[in-house]
């Protein structure tokens, strides 16, 4: 397994993910990459070959640092076979209020998707 950020913190190193996936996969390891401080509006790691991806949801959508959420995203044959399994055995829900608080957060992030900045 190869672990890396995209943007290091709080070094702030840049990583080419493309030549770090190469050469992990070439010698059979699968690529985690934490992808907080470039997230998917600006990368999209999974495309770039990681097979999974971490997002901190604290910085990005709470934004005021009540939370401890995060988000993984996988490529398909992960999912099913280890994270699924894991998941229906130790839980994998947020209670209800850290899902409405992080709506909340969500209301005020500026995407710049239209003239309002609203995400539609």
């Amino acid at each position: 397994m190869v672990f890396f950020e995209t943007i290091s913190n709080p070094t702030l190193e840049m990583i080419v993910p493309a030549s770090v996936v190469s050469l992990a996969h070439y010698v059979g390891a699968i690529v985690i990459i934490d992808n907080v401080f470039l997230p998917s509006v600006f990368s999209n790691a999974l495309k770039l070959g990681a097979d999974m991806v971490f997002y901190s949801a604290i910085k990005h959508i709470d934004g005021e640092g009540r939370l401890l959420n995060g988000f993984v995203l996988e490529t398909e044959e992960l999912i099913t076979k280890t994270l699924e399994p894991f998941l229906k055995h130790t839980g994998g829900l947020m209670s209800r209020l850290n899902a409405w608080l992080m709506l909340k957060g969500m209301e005020t992030i500026d995407m710049g998707l239209g003239p309002s900045g609203n995400c539609h």
